[in-house]
Protein backbone atom coordinates (compact mmCIF):
# COMPACT_ATOMS: atom_id res chain seq x y z
CA UNK A 1 0.00 0.00 0.00
CA UNK A 2 1.42 3.42 -0.94
CA UNK A 3 0.78 6.39 1.22
CA UNK A 4 0.85 9.47 -0.54
CA UNK A 5 -0.08 13.56 1.30
CA UNK A 6 -1.10 16.12 -0.30
CA UNK A 7 -0.45 19.47 1.85
CA UNK A 8 -2.28 22.68 0.57
CA UNK A 9 -1.53 25.59 2.88
CA UNK A 10 -3.76 28.83 3.47
CA UNK A 11 -3.48 31.39 1.83
CA UNK A 12 -5.14 35.10 1.54
CA UNK A 13 -6.56 36.51 -2.03
CA UNK A 14 -3.32 38.99 -3.36
CA UNK A 15 -4.62 42.50 -4.06
CA UNK A 16 -4.03 42.10 -7.72
CA UNK A 17 -5.83 38.62 -8.31
CA UNK A 18 -5.67 36.71 -11.60
CA UNK A 19 -9.37 36.79 -13.22
CA UNK A 20 -9.53 33.30 -13.16
CA UNK A 21 -9.23 32.73 -9.31
CA UNK A 22 -12.86 31.43 -8.08
CA UNK A 23 -15.20 28.77 -8.42
CA UNK A 24 -16.26 27.73 -11.64
CA UNK A 25 -19.05 25.19 -12.85
CA UNK A 26 -17.08 23.32 -15.19
CA UNK A 27 -19.63 19.74 -14.99
CA UNK A 28 -22.66 18.65 -14.45
CA UNK A 29 -21.97 16.53 -11.30
CA UNK A 30 -19.03 19.28 -10.72
CA UNK A 31 -17.37 21.97 -9.82
CA UNK A 32 -13.71 23.55 -9.54
CA UNK A 33 -11.97 26.24 -7.16
CA UNK A 34 -9.16 27.94 -8.55
CA UNK A 35 -7.12 29.63 -5.53
CA UNK A 36 -4.21 31.88 -5.58
CA UNK A 37 -2.12 29.36 -5.02
CA UNK A 38 -1.81 27.31 -7.44
CA UNK A 39 -4.08 24.58 -6.40
CA UNK A 40 -7.05 23.61 -8.21
CA UNK A 41 -9.93 21.90 -5.95
CA UNK A 42 -12.98 19.74 -7.68
CA UNK A 43 -16.30 19.33 -5.40
CA UNK A 44 -19.17 17.78 -5.64
CA UNK A 45 -22.64 19.22 -5.46
CA UNK A 46 -22.46 18.16 -1.83
CA UNK A 47 -19.38 20.37 -1.45
CA UNK A 48 -17.32 17.03 -0.91
CA UNK A 49 -13.45 17.04 -2.11
CA UNK A 50 -13.22 14.46 -5.15
CA UNK A 51 -9.89 15.52 -6.57
CA UNK A 52 -7.19 18.49 -6.43
CA UNK A 53 -4.61 19.13 -8.32
CA UNK A 54 -2.53 22.54 -10.03
CA UNK A 55 -2.98 25.19 -12.38
CA UNK A 56 -1.27 28.05 -14.53
CA UNK A 57 -2.74 30.73 -16.58
CA UNK A 58 -1.81 30.23 -19.93
CA UNK A 59 -1.05 33.63 -21.65
CA UNK A 60 -3.58 36.36 -20.37
CA UNK A 61 -6.87 34.63 -21.56
CA UNK A 62 -6.96 31.14 -20.43
CA UNK A 63 -5.79 29.15 -18.05
CA UNK A 64 -5.04 25.07 -17.65
CA UNK A 65 -5.09 22.35 -15.06
CA UNK A 66 -4.71 18.98 -14.15
CA UNK A 67 -6.07 16.40 -11.60
CA UNK A 68 -4.06 13.81 -9.54
CA UNK A 69 -7.50 11.23 -10.53
CA UNK A 70 -6.67 12.16 -14.62
CA UNK A 71 -3.30 13.09 -14.80
CA UNK A 72 -3.25 12.75 -18.48
CA UNK A 73 -6.23 15.45 -19.23
CA UNK A 74 -6.17 18.78 -18.91
CA UNK A 75 -9.17 21.55 -18.74
CA UNK A 76 -8.72 24.98 -20.12
CA UNK A 77 -10.68 28.07 -18.94
CA UNK A 78 -10.56 30.68 -22.08
CA UNK A 79 -12.14 34.62 -21.95
CA UNK A 80 -13.66 34.82 -25.29
CA UNK A 81 -16.23 37.47 -26.01
CA UNK A 82 -16.89 38.83 -22.71
CA UNK A 83 -17.65 35.48 -21.53
CA UNK A 84 -15.79 32.15 -20.50
CA UNK A 85 -15.55 28.42 -21.92
CA UNK A 86 -14.03 25.59 -21.10
CA UNK A 87 -12.73 22.24 -23.10
CA UNK A 88 -10.93 19.40 -22.11
CA UNK A 89 -7.86 17.73 -23.54
CA UNK A 90 -7.84 14.09 -23.11
CA UNK A 91 -4.60 13.15 -23.74
CA UNK A 92 -5.37 11.30 -26.48
CA UNK A 93 -5.19 13.21 -29.24
CA UNK A 94 -9.15 14.44 -28.91
CA UNK A 95 -9.91 17.59 -27.63
CA UNK A 96 -13.68 18.40 -26.45
CA UNK A 97 -15.87 21.54 -28.18
CA UNK A 98 -15.70 24.74 -26.10
CA UNK A 99 -18.84 24.96 -23.72
CA UNK A 100 -20.03 27.93 -22.26
CA UNK A 101 -18.93 28.44 -18.12
CA UNK A 102 -20.03 30.49 -15.49
CA UNK A 103 -17.96 31.64 -12.33
CA UNK A 104 -19.21 31.52 -8.90
CA UNK A 105 -18.45 33.45 -6.23
CA UNK A 106 -14.70 34.77 -5.37
CA UNK A 107 -14.32 34.10 -1.70
CA UNK A 108 -10.74 36.34 -0.27
CA UNK A 109 -9.71 33.73 2.06
CA UNK A 110 -8.73 29.79 1.33
CA UNK A 111 -8.57 27.06 3.72
CA UNK A 112 -6.00 24.66 4.74
CA UNK A 113 -6.18 20.66 3.54
CA UNK A 114 -4.50 17.91 4.31
CA UNK A 115 -4.78 15.27 1.59
CA UNK A 116 -3.74 11.22 2.13
CA UNK A 117 -4.43 8.78 -0.55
Amino acid sequence: MVTMVILISACALPDDPHWAIGSWSTGTWSGVCLRPDGIVIERNPDGEIIDVGRWTPVGDDAVVWTLVRTPLQETIITRVDGGFETCHNYGTGYVGPPKPVTRGHRQTEYESYVFEF
